[in-house]
């Protein structure tokens, strides 16, 4: 809940910004010595290989849950709200609906999302976790964009870095087609 006493706000983003800079220096140093990281890297390739997610995840699509009377929903953290119910194991998913939520939370059809230039880079993020913040799972937590942006802004300036210190090493850590 966004009113709880532990939960992060506004005010904290320049702290959060703090950390996550600090987070992508030892994760570039770690990178240039040739080490994973969890963080940096998946935002990194997806930069490079120009991914696009229209959607913050894969549920409703490869991800579905199961509730104990059998009930499907579109995903584990929403299985409390009936309005995220596509169907049962009885009679199988409702495909009308699958659908309708593919199109409704695509991140072009999302108010919030469909103006900010990292809409593609996130997909519009968690719904369980906009519709726990906002209110409603249209609405992202404007928090966690803020973070977001920051960490691909970051994502961007350690891949002009990694190629000032190795050209090669972008190409080699995250199998890369050049593209002129």
């Amino acid at each position: 809940s966004p009113d709880a006493p532990y939960a992060i706000r506004e005010e904290h983003i320049p702290v959060l910004k703090q950390q996550i800079h600090k987070r992508s220096r030892r994760a570039l140093k770690a990178i240039l010595n040739g080490e994973e990281n969890e963080e940096f890297d998946p935002r990194i390739q997806k930069l490079f290989t120009r991914q696009k997610s229209c959607h913050g995840c894969l549920g409703g699509k490869q991800y579905l849950a199961i509730a104990a009377d059998g009930s499907i929903y579109f995903c584990s953290s929403l299985a409390d709200a009936p309005e995220f119910k596509m169907g049962d194991v009885f009679a199988g998913i409702d495909r009308e609906k699958q659908q309708h939520f593919d199109a409704q939370f695509n991140v072009n059809n999302r108010p919030e999302c469909k103006t900010c230039w990292a809409r593609n880079l996130c997909g519009g993020g968690c719904l369980w976790e906009a519709r726990t913040t906002t209110g409603d799972p249209m609405y992202p937590n404007p928090v966690s964009c803020e973070q977001t942006r920051y960490r691909y802004e970051l994502a961007m300036e350690m891949c002009m870095e990694i190629a000032e210190a190795d050209a090669s090493l972008l190409q080699r850590r995250y199998d890369l087609e050049v593209v002129s």
